[in-house]
């Protein structure tokens, strides 16, 4: 996280969401189409065609006379899976709206992931990383879980639709796909909380959202390697003489002598260095 940002969440328990159009895997929300529409979906669609096809002008802005609407309606079943697929991956469903929460599981992070993370998202090592120790689920406020990594996109069976845009069938592959990344990802060791809508400590602000933890949840604050001693001093001095904020560890993260690798040194222990 950003040294600004990342301290203030520290301090205060609030931490800034994320919406799931707002992440930056493109293939979120990227389904694997499998299945027929039934007949009664399939006219569902096409009246939608129809209504679209009135309302368009008869020649585009390219100049092309638009279909007739037999030729339209003929080809709606292949029209409707791309229509599904175009929606999912463009995230308009009001599902891809809901707010998250994503972090990595630090307890099977190895150093080389430690790396990679630090370059991708602690502000190329001029950031900072909190430690959060948060319960797994809370009812009505948010679940959390640990993200699978696959070759294999979602599967979303379309034929088990029973009207166009079903949620009873798009919900549980909306759950499933949230949690699914490539195995590109998986040095992330990611684990997502999924904020539930309406829940008070889901705070909206200035257009952002935030979700509130108790300050007893963070448990230490690491320094990239990067940061400069003069303002985590400061940090580190505030954070100390702070009641309420005393019992956070922390540390930074420090070059390795030879290898590849960060190591962390108590922060107690570089003040004591450094008289």
């Amino acid at each position: 996280m950003n040294l600004k940002y990342g301290v203030q969440s520290a301090m205060t328990g609030r931490f800034k969401l994320s919406r799931i159009q707002d992440l930056n895997d493109a293939y979120e929300m990227r389904c694997n189409c499998v299945g027929e529409l039934n007949s009664k979906v399939l006219h569902e669609f096409q009246k939608q065609l129809i209504e679209q096809y009135m309302d368009a002008p008869p020649v585009d802005e390219y100049g092309r006379r638009k279909l007739h609407i037999e030729d339209v309606l003929n080809e709606s079943k292949s029209r409707a899976v791309e229509t599904l697929n175009s929606i999912l991956m463009e995230r308009k469903t009001p599902e891809s709206r809901q707010k998250i929460l994503c972090f990595t599981d630090a307890t099977v992070v190895d150093s080389n992931s430690d790396l990679l993370l630090w370059g991708h998202y602690g502000d190329k090592g001029k950031g900072v990383r909190i430690l959060l120790d948060i319960p797994n689920d809370q009812e009505n406020v948010y679940v959390i879980r640990r993200v699978r990594y696959t070759e294999l996109r979602p599967l979303l069976n379309v034929s088990l639709f029973k009207s166009w845009m079903d949620l009873d069938v798009m919900l549980p592959f909306f759950v499933e796909s949230v949690f699914t990344k490539g195995l590109g990802w998986a040095y992330e060791h990611e684990l997502r909380l999924l904020a539930k809508n309406g829940a008070p400590e889901i705070i909206s602000e200035n257009g952002m959202d935030f979700i509130e933890f108790d300050v007893s949840s963070i448990k230490r604050i690491d320094f990239g390697p990067l940061t400069i001693a003069k303002d985590t001093d400061k940090i580190v001095e505030e954070i100390k003489s702070n009641e309420q904020l005393k019992h956070i560890q922390c540390r930074i993260a420090c070059f390795g002598y030879a290898k590849y690798q960060y190591d962390y040194v108590d922060y107690d222990e570089v003040l004591k260095s450094q008289t």
